[in-house]
């Protein structure tokens, strides 16, 4: 009798780990997937900010990493999870710009805008002397295209994907007569058709143009600031879209003391923003007659006019939307709830029966949890975030996520030199021979 259970106790768990490499299994906890850690439940998922809406796919894009035991583990993902809040968490793509230890450190903390029109996304980051915000494009071998540099302020963005127009403020308020998508067409030959309609302005986020009501191809924008007595204040400011350079054209809309705006956008003539405090609906011009939507603390928010709906992200984090005007309001995804359903899989890179199969890769090893990383033909990891990973260290060095010989090495273990080898801190130094 013993041993007819063991047996069927092996056959379940044979089934189990098959069902697991073909992730087709819904699951609340990674046990239920086999073998921990190389079979894993992608169900908890912790928010990084900034969300983006797709009507056309029908989708919500997060970011984040994913969570097993209270740890994160593997690349900061793009994740999705259904507009009707009827499905399972999905990973769309992970980050692979990223740089985590060593000189050129990059690490990217948020989804900046998502344009659903050309499917666009745009992170941001932090490198080592400044932030990085740019284009992150999967299928390109570049990855991540630079655009901005924010150095020591907020910058705010609307792109117009209707009209091919986009709407910065950095160092001036400026208007782009096209989808902005590499530096050059920010600062270089290609930003020809661009004007300034402000000198010196920053701002948190602003609005495309707006005409409604009384106003005409008005811009309103946010200003984050932070007074004498370090306390937080958010000021909205309007102006025309038509005045260049006009001086003292914009003023001020409306001030929201003790808080700072997370987020606002202008629908039917109205403003509907978001901050700690919750969503609020106020009229355009403002006025302290406001309305809120909901009280919920917000630190993430995208309206879709389509749905007449805002999509956002608390900051106990949840994914929510809510209509705002009949003010019914839905959870898509609830990264602390242990009801929040995901699928089994194995850990990234593996493969397998039991989902411990690296072929042609490498394991690497962060917070307990393991990644297969593809090997180059020299049998190198393909990617890397410190020399040792690279193996014949210290001829190897990982620069840029790639394993690279020391200047002047070669050979393929990157420790033949054509000419003097000295040392200096534990560090080979290849001296060239001059004939």
């Amino acid at each position: 009798m013993k041993l007819l259970k063991i047996l069927l106790i092996i056959i379940n768990i044979n089934i189990l780990c098959k069902i697991v490499e073909s992730s087709s299994i819904t699951c609340s906890q990674s046990y239920e997937c086999g073998n921990v850690p190389f079979s894993i439940c992608k169900n908890k998922f912790d928010l990084f900010e900034g969300i983006g809406v797709d009507p056309e796919q029908g989708k919500v894009f997060i970011m984040g990493k994913f969570n097993a035991s209270g740890v994160q583990y593997g690349n900061v993902t793009i994740a999705s999870v259904p507009m009707n809040g009827v499905g399972i968490l999905k990973t769309e793509f992970t980050i692979k710009s990223d740089v985590t230890q060593g000189s050129a450190f990059r690490n990217t903390f948020q989804l900046f805008k998502y344009l659903p029109k050309s499917k666009t996304f745009l992170t941001q980051g932090g490198e080592r002397l400044s932030f990085v915000i740019g284009i992150y494009d999967e299928k390109s071998n570049i990855k991540l295209t630079p655009l901005w540099y924010p150095r020591g302020y907020q910058l705010g963005a609307y792109f117009d994907e209707v009209n091919q127009l986009t709407y910065t403020c950095d160092f001036d308020l400026k208007i782009f007569q096209k989808i902005v998508r590499t530096q050059d067409d920010l600062f270089g030959s290609n930003s020809s058709n661009s004007k300034i309609i402000q000198n010196s302005t920053q701002c948190f986020a602003l609005s495309a143009a707006y005409t409604g009501g009384n106003f005409n191809n008005t811009i309103i924008y946010v200003q984050n600031k932070v007074n004498d007595t370090g306390v937080k204040y958010s000021t909205f400011l309007m102006g025309s879209a038509d005045c260049v350079l006009c001086p003292r054209q914009f003023f001020n809309l409306y001030q929201l003391n003790n808080e700072w705006v997370t987020g606002f956008h202008i629908y039917k003539n109205k403003i509907y923003y978001s901050s700690k405090s919750g969503i609020t609906q106020m009229n355009i011009p403002g006025t302290d007659q406001r309305f809120l939507l909901t009280n919920e603390s917000v630190e993430s928010f995208e309206f879709v006019n389509s749905e007449r709906t805002i999509y956002y992200i608390t900051t106990n984090g949840k994914v929510k939307k809510i209509d705002v005007e009949n003010l019914v309001s839905s959870t898509l995804y609830d990264s602390y709830s242990d009801k929040s359903l995901g699928v089994c899989e194995c850990a990234p890179g593996f493969s397998g029966t039991y989902c411990n199969q690296c072929i042609n890769g490498t394991v690497q090893w962060e917070n307990g949890n393991p990644t297969c990383v593809k090997n180059t033909d020299n049998g190198r990891p393909s990617v890397c975030q410190v020399d040792w990973q690279c193996g014949n260290s210290p001829y190897f060095l990982c620069l840029n996520n790639e394993c690279l010989c020391r200047s002047e090495f070669f050979g393929d273990k990157c420790n033949q030199c054509q000419g003097m080898i000295s040392w200096e801190n534990g560090i080979p130094i290849c001296g060239i021979l001059h004939r």
